[in-house]
């Protein structure tokens, strides 16, 4: 608990999946997919015009209008795609400062707390235990604050974490 790295790199091993760079590239990346879809309808509209001015045969048209909505649909498809990576990148990024800001909370009090409140603490943090062989997995419950509440509804960061006053533990207030 007194080192935030370990406790991040413990959550990036639960959550291990590909992860995008950066959010800095992904609105860069959501930018070209939009520009790519603008450029697609105009060309969908330049084709009508072609059409109009009597340039193209109808069934022309009809052949590029429907590549050029395939394309268009495939673009938005990706772009979608890249939008739920940005939520999801923000979403981590919050739970990692959430652990960190967690850690920090108990690298500044545990010095204080005498035996009977270390142990209720580790009791609180620790969720199971299993040990198979020479294999020790050790799995933990890490109290968080919760998210904003919507502006609406306030709550005091001392109800979020009733559980730990509760417990007897006064880290976090």
């Amino acid at each position: 608990m007194l080192h935030p790295k370990m406790l991040l790199a413990g959550q990036d091993a639960v959550t291990s999946r590909r992860r995008p760079s950066g959010d800095e590239l992904l609105e860069a990346e959501v930018a070209r997919f939009n520009r790519k879809i603008d450029a697609a309808s105009a060309e969908r509209r330049r084709v009508a015009d072609l059409y109009q001015g009597g340039f193209i045969e109808q069934h022309e048209l009809m052949l590029r209008g429907k590549e050029l909505d395939a394309r268009r649909r495939a673009l938005e498809a990706q772009r979608e795609t890249l939008i739920g990576e940005r939520k999801e990148l923000a979403q981590q990024n919050r739970l990692r400062q959430r652990v960190a800001g967690f850690a920090e909370k108990i690298t500044a009090t545990i010095d204080r707390l005498d035996f009977d409140q270390r142990q209720k603490l580790l009791r609180l943090v620790v969720e199971e235990v299993r040990v198979e062989g020479w294999r020790v997995e050790i799995r933990l419950r890490i109290p968080l604050d919760s998210p904003p509440d919507p502006p609406d509804q306030p709550v005091s960061t001392k109800d979020r974490l009733r559980s730990l006053h509760d417990a007897g533990i006064g880290v976090m207030e």
